[in-house]
């Protein structure tokens, strides 16, 4: 059974202590839709994975996290950076997360991992605001 992307993005708000307050830290927003603000934000999109797995018994769905950084003119000395900097924080929570995770639904979270690369630039950034972003797709393992 796919994982429902609210349940996704509830659960990486839990991952050591990321602060997913707006006004505070760095909030996870259900996509494909992008805010226009705040401009520190993830943007947590359900894509294609692997379907089921062991006869049924779990299914590899993915997703997209689009972090967006800060913009560059609101005294930042390097908003690419800020933004590669919460990119790779967010990686580094999803790996190093203890597996496997039960959900308040009953599902479980087998596992989860990059599907290819780190986090990379989004081309044609930065954005009308000046704020860059970084993406990554990862496949999670879910079973019932």
């Amino acid at each position: 059974m796919p994982l429902p992307s609210a349940a996704l993005i509830s659960w990486l708000s839990t991952l050591g202590g990321w602060d997913s307050n707006q006004e505070t830290g760095v909030p996870f927003y259900l996509g494909p839709y992008i805010p226009d603000s705040p401009d520190k934000c993830v943007v947590v999109t359900a894509t294609p994975g692997g379907g089921y797995q062991m006869e049924g018994a779990t299914d590899l769905c993915g997703f997209q996290a689009r972090v967006r950084g800060p913009q560059g003119g609101d005294g930042s000395p390097d908003a690419q950076s800020a933004a590669e900097a919460l990119a790779y924080r967010l990686d580094a929570l999803i790996f190093a997360a203890a597996y496997p995770v039960t959900l308040p639904s009953g599902q479980v979270i087998v596992t989860a991992h990059r599907l290819s690369g780190a986090p990379a630039p989004l081309s044609g950034e930065p954005d009308d605001a000046d704020r860059v972003s970084f993406t990554c797709q990862y496949l999670i393992e879910v079973g019932n």
